[in-house]
């Protein structure tokens, strides 16, 4: 009895562990839209892909490209950690080049900073000739790093990259989030009467982002949790927080402003994920329409509808929208 107990734990882990193994190397397409009554009558498509994390993807570069293309976006943007940036680690952008190579062309990439890019700019004698090279590697693929930033992608829509300060992502003791802080770092707030979407990569200060005027926050930083819990839930953040509210999915506060926080596309550290597949996120801005008009015999697939933003997903990554 007890060799096979054994033997069923041993099974068990050799399950799980291929189970981890395909979850991080196969992404998934997670799909979203945000209702606006701001919005234009042009549906907006944006792709967000986050925390890479050097991970070599198990597909293949054709296929990736297919994929992205399919999903047909208008702007891409990229949420930070794309490398891991740590002591004793050797520069190495080998996969961010051959990722934004797959991504030239398609659509104008806007990136925002993550912890670990934050690493190489602030602490230049640690990783020396580490931003220099970044920098040099944007530019080749006509890639915007938004650092404080904001820009104009069109159709009343205005795209920020928000600058996390370092205290701010301390795993112990971390400091808080002041009133103000996006209006003090983004110095050119957009007018009060667009959709404002800010590239922020911690979802650890979602509210604080929706109470200085974000109304479409995308971050990442979490890795999902490692395990995937039901209702948007995870087991752990990268902090050592337990049941993170905000970890994988789409969130809201019911007044209109809403959060996408994507599982990334990698893992550093702790590579291991359960019920948590590295995803890439398509996120659909779209004007109100009656939500009784959606088809409900057709394609589409866990649609539901909650304080203004949809969620659903569709095999080939389209969705209609019947005014």
């Amino acid at each position: 009895m007890r060799v096979f107990i054994i033997i069923l734990i041993v099974v068990a882990l050799i399950v799980i562990w291929f189970r981890s193994l395909h979850e991080r190397k196969i992404p998934t397409f997670s799909i979203y839209t945000m209702a606006s009554e701001r919005a234009s009558e042009k549906v907006v498509r944006i792709l967000f892909l986050t925390d890479l994390h050097n991970n070599s993807l198990g597909i293949s570069g054709e296929d990736f490209v297919k994929s992205i293309k399919r999903a047909k976006p208008d702007v891409i943007l990229i949420g930070g950690d794309m490398m891991v940036t740590k002591p004793g680690k050797k520069m190495d952008f080998t996969r961010l080049d051959e990722f934004l190579s797959m991504l030239y062309g398609i659509a104008p990439i806007y990136y925002a900073e993550g912890n670990h890019e934050l690493r190489m700019r602030t602490e230049p004698e640690r990783y020396e000739g580490w931003w220099e090279q970044f920098n040099e590697l944007l530019a080749a693929y006509d890639v915007k790093y938004l650092l404080d930033e904001t820009v104009d992608i069109g159709e009343n829509i205005y795209v920020s990259g928000l600058e996390i300060e370092p205290e701010l992502y301390r795993k112990f003791f971390p400091k808080k989030m002041p009133k103000g802080y996006m209006q003090e770092h983004l110095k050119d707030m957009p007018p009060r009467d667009c959709i404002h979407v800010v590239m922020a990569h911690t979802p650890k200060y979602m509210k604080n982002y929706w109470r200085d005027g974000a109304d479409l926050v995308f971050s990442g930083h979490y890795h999902g949790g490692v395990i995937g819990l039901p209702g948007f839930r995870s087991l752990i953040s990268p902090d050592f927080r337990l049941f993170p509210k905000y970890s994988r999915g789409i969130y809201t506060d019911g007044k209109g402003h809403g959060g996408v926080v994507s599982a990334g596309l990698g893992t550093h550290t702790i590579n291991f994920r359960l019920f948590n597949r590295a995803e890439m996120a398509v996120v659909g801005i779209i004007p109100v329409v009656d939500f009784s008009s959606f088809d409900y015999k057709g394609p589409y697939r866990n649609l539901y509808e909650k304080d203004g933003i949809f969620s659903y997903s569709r095999k080939d990554g389209s969705y209609k929208v019947v005014k």
